[in-house]
């Protein structure tokens, strides 16, 4: 497994077999949506869908399941005033690592909603405030998911222009009490997860 960073919210999960693109709409002024030709397609509300060009699309609540790859989804509330419908929070599963994509989720999460989505090894959590959660309150959320590795998204200085101003990352990991690694292309399965909790940093794509 391989994760990268596209901006935004977006993040693609790419195995040998199947890639998975989340959110492939993007929230951004300075970036293109993200292509989802012959690709899963995973949205977290809906309106960071586009099913052009998707294989399947994945855009709510329940079980499903491709190529050896499970991904749950856990219905959620949507954070702030946002009117776009609820949001879903996924766990995608696959070579033995459980991945968490919350998107733009209220917090903290339900202690329903957290037995649902179950045991996180990495954690994918937007952290920039304004139209999603802030350092603390994201901070708030990897604690209760308890994942060894968090990879942030929509933060000010991910090479992306925002139609909202954003914080940066630094608040995040002061919040969380963990510095950030150097700013990588990928995260790779290959490479193990660590054993403290630590953020990584991708560079966007």
């Amino acid at each position: 497994m391989e994760i990268e960073y596209k901006g935004s919210n977006s993040v693609i999960i790419a195995t040998k077999k199947t890639s998975i693109v989340v959110d492939p709409l993007s929230e951004a002024k300075s970036t293109k949506s993200v292509k989802v030709t012959d690709r899963v397609v995973v949205a977290t509300q809906p309106k960071l869908l586009t099913t052009d060009g998707a294989s399947l699309v994945i855009d709510g609540p329940g079980e499903y399941e491709i190529n050896n790859i499970s991904i749950i989804g856990v219905g959620a509330d949507v954070f702030g005033d946002n009117t776009d419908g609820n949001g879903t929070v996924y766990l995608i599963k696959t070579g033995g690592v459980s991945v968490a994509i919350t998107g733009h989720v209220k917090a903290p999460l339900s202690e329903e909603q957290l037995e649902a989505i179950g045991v996180v090894d990495v954690a994918v959590v937007p952290v920039g405030g304004a139209v999603t959660l802030d350092a603390s309150q994201a901070a708030g959320v990897v604690r209760q998911l308890g994942p060894k590795l968090v990879i942030p998204t929509f933060f000010d200085g991910d090479g992306l222009s925002y139609e909202k101003d954003l914080m940066g990352l630094e608040p995040f990991c002061k919040a969380l009490g963990v510095q950030a690694t150097e700013s990588i292309p990928k995260w790779k399965q290959k490479n193990g997860l660590p054993e403290a909790l630590t953020v990584v940093q991708l560079d966007r794509s």
